[in-house]
């Protein structure tokens, strides 16, 4: 089991949900499978489709089989928040991008546009 801090450096190309062109961006980051009331998030960026937030966030107890789901929304002070896509890193694939020593960018699939940049490091070490 690893504990896994992932580092959210930022978005690009999001779809404007909003009106005006924009969306108030956010990202949800949660272990496959978890209850979503496990799931950290960073903070809202206003009134962009480039977030930035080079935020970092812990997550205990990883196991080598598990994914790392990283889920963007649009928040929305009244109602349900707009999905802007969301990607799943399986754990090899991020001790990959550790061994890197730099972050990665994911396709969020399941948008027309937009993309996503992250790195991760493990204790213990890989």
């Amino acid at each position: 089991m690893y504990a896994v801090t992932v580092n959210v450096v930022s978005c690009r190309q999001l779809r404007s949900a909003d009106a005006g062109g924009a969306s108030d961006p956010y990202v949800s980051v949660n272990v496959l499978g978890r209850s979503p009331s496990a799931a950290q998030k960073t903070e809202v960026i206003k009134k962009t489709l480039n977030p930035v937030w080079n935020a970092s966030i812990l997550l205990a107890d990883v196991a080598p089989q598990d994914s790392i789901v990283f889920q963007v929304f649009d928040y929305e002070r009244f109602g349900k928040h707009d999905p802007l896509g969301s990607v799943a890193v399986p754990v090899g694939t991020a001790l990959q991008v550790c061994q890197s020593g730099r972050p990665a960018v994911f396709r969020l699939p399941d948008q027309s546009t937009g993309e996503i940049e992250v790195g991760f490091s493990f204790n213990p070490p890989p």
